[in-house]
């Protein structure tokens, strides 16, 4: 089962705006011409990329983040599916870099997490079946081979990629 959202906003710089919309965005804010924060309210939900969504996000609603700092509990839960216990000094660690977060959270009378992203084979083989049914579908900018994975990092740290940037460890044509 998928939930759709009724509207969905983002962000993108003037000469990507146009592609926001192909790609489904209801509403795009030009961060390099207009303060999102102030374009952007009322929202039930906001997948925070740049620590600085609060402002979007009405009461009862929710954050998530990979912007800001995990909490012990977050760092705690996600970090049990992976294995790796939290000790008390990092999880009193944790709890002291994310309280002006979950203070605003509270403030603010919204739900706030943090998501960790981690490789995980199972779920990336639920997005490839769901590429190949075409429920989702990945927005690709360059393929670069291998060998020339060095100037993949390069156009990536050039900030002009409009999509995924894909280094190719093996020649799809000579796999086996």
């Amino acid at each position: 089962m998928f939930l759709k959202a009724q509207t969905v906003a983002t962000t993108a710089s003037t000469k990507k705006l146009e592609r926001m919309r192909l790609l489904g965005a209801d509403e795009v804010v030009d961060y390099g011409h207009e303060r999102f924060e102030r374009e952007l309210a009322e929202y039930d939900f906001a997948l925070d990329c740049t620590a600085e969504c609060f402002e979007c996000v009405t009461r009862g609603g929710a954050v998530v983040s990979i912007a800001e700092t995990p909490t012990s509990r977050t760092f705690s839960s996600s970090g049990d599916r992976q294995g790796v216990s939290v000790s008390y000094f990092l999880g009193f660690i944790l709890g002291c870099l994310s309280s002006s977060v979950t203070r605003r959270a509270r403030q603010a009378q919204i739900t706030y997490e943090y998501l960790f992203v981690v490789a995980d084979g199972a779920i990336m083989d639920e997005i490839r079946q769901l590429a190949e049914q075409r429920v989702v579908t990945p927005v690709i900018d360059k393929v670069f081979p291998f060998e020339k994975a060095d100037l993949a990092m390069e156009y990536l740290e050039a900030g002009h990629a409009m999509g995924k940037v894909v280094v190719q460890l093996v020649d799809s044509n000579k796999a086996i």
